[in-house]
């Protein structure tokens, strides 16, 4: 069994966890195409929502392994029998590359995740090639629209690969997370693209709707040469080995498209 977050490691290493979160919303890439093996589904409603009902299903369950966060290491290993393993992580200090060696040796499979590793590396490569041929001197801003705010995104993934592995420029000059901003603060900036995540509530939807015909908005440099580009949640906003691989793959296919 693995939590949300553990999902996308697991699969790295050619392991299908036997009970998952699963939701065609909030995992949609795993709904889509592991909803028929993984066998018990679990509340994947935002993060942590549903957390307790999730621990009764896997006291029910009494799996072999369960993969969580260090911080509900003890809430878990007292309401389950002692026949189930707790493999705790540090998530917030293990960089994924860590987590999923981690994995791997406590599940005797140090060999997959190194060629796995590898393969990476070498496909992190080939991009950052293509992406620095191309757009080495552009810059680039990830913004999050939610309510009636826009705010800098800047989460480990988008640090950590975006900027980081492959290279890229941040129109701020530096990796600024969640930090509100105005029309005006980023014509400022000036960013050649905008890479824009919208939050898909009703409120947010509706505000969105009157930015986008104003003109704060269209004097924008990256909205008027169409260089505004809208990016999911998933898996963008997921730290895991199967998340960076697919963010590869769509900035490939976005290549492609420019």
């Amino acid at each position: 069994m693995s939590q949300r977050n553990y999902i996308g490691q697991l699969l790295a290493l050619d392991i299908i966890p036997y009970a998952a979160p699963l939701h065609p919303k909030w995992t949609p890439y795993y709904y889509e195409n592991y909803r028929v093996d993984i066998p018990v589904h679990l509340s994947a409603y935002k993060i942590n929502e549903r957390k307790d009902s999730n621990l009764d299903t896997l006291i029910d369950l009494s799996p072999d392994i369960i993969i969580s966060d260090r911080r509900d290491q003890l809430e878990i290993s007292e309401k389950l029998s002692d026949q189930t393993k707790v493999l705790s992580m540090y998530y917030g200090k293990q960089t994924w590359r860590e987590q999923l060696m981690f994995i791997a040796k406590y599940l005797d499979e140090e060999k997959k995740a190194v060629d796995w590793l590898n393969q990476f590396n070498r496909k992190v490569a080939n991009v950052r090639e293509q992406l620095q041929t191309k757009y080495k001197s552009t810059t680039f801003l990830f913004i999050r629209k939610f309510k009636q705010s826009l705010y800098v995104n800047c989460n480990r993934t988008m640090s950590e690969l975006f900027y980081g592995e492959l290279g890229l420029l941040s129109a701020l000059g530096t990796t600024i997370c969640d930090h509100e901003i105005s029309l005006e603060e980023i014509d400022q900036a000036n960013p050649d693209h905008i890479l824009f995540m919208i939050c898909h509530e009703q409120e947010t939807l509706q505000d969105w709707q009157e930015v986008k015909i104003s003109a704060e908005w269209n004097r924008l440099k990256a909205v008027k040469h169409q260089h505004v580009h809208l990016i999911p949640t998933d898996p963008w906003f997921e730290y895991s080995a199967i998340a960076h691989d697919r963010i590869l793959d769509q900035l490939t296919e976005w290549l492609s498209s420019y």
